[in-house]
């Protein structure tokens, strides 16, 4: 017996609205793909650098892990550049270990992170969780150690870029720079390309880095790879264009996919050390 169209029609719209709720409700699930630890981070030890595992509260009373790595030359770390570290959505800190050994080989010191649900940390990922925890963590480092966020480096790594992004404007911008790393335009336009049609309409949550961008007017650093097979290397570009500022600077390599070690090319820290230097004489 042949199905009236009428009736398949009906069925098509039902199995695409059950989709829909499907993906709305998960979404959270989705975006966010965190390794939970049940205990403190187990931190490497490594000449010249001291490792401190700290925790401190988010706006929902949440515990959050971080990592402060700083030089053991007191009086040389409290001059030097403090970079806020935001990563992917997948893993936690942990996973960052050898990336942050490489950037701390520069003059810096690094704080990193991990988002409520990531980790040692407490609470279950959001979008604007996310936002949140990195705001809550500018805060503590503020209370504990005196440090003001212009003197702050954001710097995100994939949807870490969206937070680091969100993050500065919701401080009105005052930061010392902004470092974004294998990055995308926008967490909507990322969604129309893994969900096409329904994917932006349905998500509730979005980094909307190429908009808030435009607002931006200091120092930036994009990093991406041509060969990015998660975040192409034209949402780099998108990122890199829509920011009026003039001190900008884009560090494109050829070969690495989106999640190959990127940070080991000698042209990556180079692209660093550039940028620290510009900031240092701003």
């Amino acid at each position: 017996m042949k199905i009236p169209l009428w009736r398949r029609i009906i069925n098509i719209v039902l199995i695409f609205v059950c989709f829909a709720i499907l993906v709305f409700s998960l979404q959270n699930s989705i975006i966010f793909h965190p390794y939970k630890l049940s205990a403190p981070p187990e931190l490497p030890k490594s000449t010249g650098l001291n490792w401190e595992h700290h925790v401190f509260k988010n706006d929902k009373g949440n515990n959050i892990s971080a990592v402060f790595v700083r030089h053991q030359n007191s009086t040389e770390s409290a001059s030097l550049p403090v970079i806020l570290f935001s990563h992917g959505n997948a893993g936690n800190v942990t996973h960052r270990f050898g990336k942050m050994l490489i950037i701390a080989s520069l003059p810096v010191d690094i704080f990193a992170f991990d988002y409520r649900g990531f980790g040692f940390s407490e609470g279950s990922p959001s979008v604007e969780g996310t936002i949140n925890d990195g705001l809550s963590t500018l805060k503590f480092l503020k209370e504990k150690f005196g440090i003001d966020s212009d003197k702050v480096i954001l710097y995100g790594e994939s949807i870490g870029t969206g937070v680091s992004v969100s993050l500065a404007q919701r401080i009105g911008w005052k930061i010392a720079g902004l470092v974004l790393e294998s990055g995308f335009s926008s967490l909507k336009a990322r969604a129309a390309v893994k969900i096409p049609v329904i994917g932006p309409l349905i998500l509730t949550q979005n980094y909307p880095s190429d908009t808030l961008l435009k607002e931006y007017n200091g120092p930036l650093l994009v990093i991406h790879s041509k060969a990015d097979d998660v975040n192409p290397f034209s949402d780099g570009e998108v990122l890199f264009n829509v920011c009026p500022s003039k001190s900008k600077y884009l560090a494109a390599f050829e070969k690495y996919g989106h999640n190959d070690p990127m940070s080991e090319d000698p042209g990556y820290t180079k692209a660093w050390s550039e940028f620290l230097k510009v900031l240092s004489s701003s």
